[in-house]
């Protein structure tokens, strides 16, 4: 039977090439960690896993909602690979830098949140705006 952390650091593998795999993959790689955690009872993987479900949920449909630039979302793509890669460093310890690390994904997601409700076109109005022959 794999090790609670083996499995996790399989889980870190996936979800660090999120460019490749997608904001959904990575969500289910996630939900898929916080199960692991809720049988095995391990408290910080699961908040570890949490936190990574939230911020995949959080993106994920933005990126489908807004007419997000693709520098931008290479720019997020690698923000959150680093981020992850940083979280798989320092996950099994229970220290200040993994809390650190949760906390600069958590920001990620949300900055990234506002960001596309301030700044980029809703796709679903831009279409309503173009066949009504507005732009």
């Amino acid at each position: 039977m794999k090790d609670i952390y083996q499995a996790f650091d399989d889980g870190f593998k996936n979800l660090i090439r999120v460019n490749e795999l997608g904001f959904r993959n990575c969500f289910n790689t996630a939900s898929d960690l916080s199960k692991i955690a809720i049988h095995l009872d391990f408290k910080q993987g699961l908040l570890v896993a949490g936190v990574l479900k939230e911020v995949f949920a959080q993106i994920g449909p933005l990126l489908d909602t807004y007419d997000v630039p693709e520098s931008r979302v290479r720019q997020l793509n690698y923000e959150i690979e680093q981020n992850v890669t940083a979280l798989s460093e320092v996950y099994k310890d229970d220290n200040a830098k993994t809390f650190e690390v949760l906390a600069m994904l958590a920001f990620t997601a949300a900055r990234f949140h506002v960001e596309c409700h301030t700044v980029f076109s809703h796709l679903v109005r831009t279409e309503r705006m173009v066949s009504r022959g507005e732009s």
